[in-house]
């Protein structure tokens, strides 16, 4: 974080704007190439993601 100049701030700045209220509901925070910050969600389930659950209709 430091060496990109992000702040924690920044982090729940983003984390907010995406309807998070806390960071406990985030696996991931990854700051994008164009400076943009992702969020990932936790997955809440026990189920594993596989490969049919995100294919889309063509």
């Amino acid at each position: 974080m430091k060496k990109e100049r992000i702040t924690i701030e920044e982090f729940y700045t983003a984390a907010l704007q995406n309807g998070f209220s806390t960071l406990d509901g985030i696996d991931f925070i990854i700051l994008e190439t164009t400076g943009d910050i992702a969020i990932i969600e936790k997955i809440t389930n026990n189920k594993k993601t596989t490969l049919k659950d995100v294919e889309m209709e063509p």
